[in-house]
């Protein structure tokens, strides 16, 4: 099982602002492969399967990304630098949520802040 955390281990490439990853990115982005890098065995590849509606409150707006991954190559909950080849390098916090014969499935959530002085 490939180490959680690959940040020191994968290729240098450029890093895509982390504000432009909300749900509309994602949703748009469904059946699109994401590489997950490392040096010293094969990157590992996601595909993107589902997005969770977006849902916001005062406070927060909050969604969860759903990818499917090799049985080969299992990957351990923790954050990973995955690549998607058109916005470049950015940081997955993903959780294994599940496995059946197609491979396993991993979720990433995301829950961001709107205003901090809302009640």
């Amino acid at each position: 099982m490939p180490e959680q955390n690959n940040s020191d281990r994968a290729p240098e490439a450029a890093k895509c602002d982390l504000a432009t990853l909300d749900q509309p990115f994602f949703a748009a982005r469904i059946g699109k492969t994401l590489r997950v890098p490392f040096e010293n065995i094969a990157d590992v590849e996601l595909s993107l399967v589902e997005v969770s509606e977006l849902k916001e409150s005062k406070r927060q707006a909050r969604f969860a990304v759903l990818f499917r991954g090799p049985l080969e190559v299992p990957l351990a909950q923790g954050s990973y630098v995955v690549e998607l080849e058109e916005t470049g390098r950015f940081d997955l916090f993903l959780v294994p949520v599940g496995r059946d014969e197609q491979g396993y499935s991993y979720e990433a959530v995301f829950n961001r802040m709107l205003s901090e002085n809302a009640e």
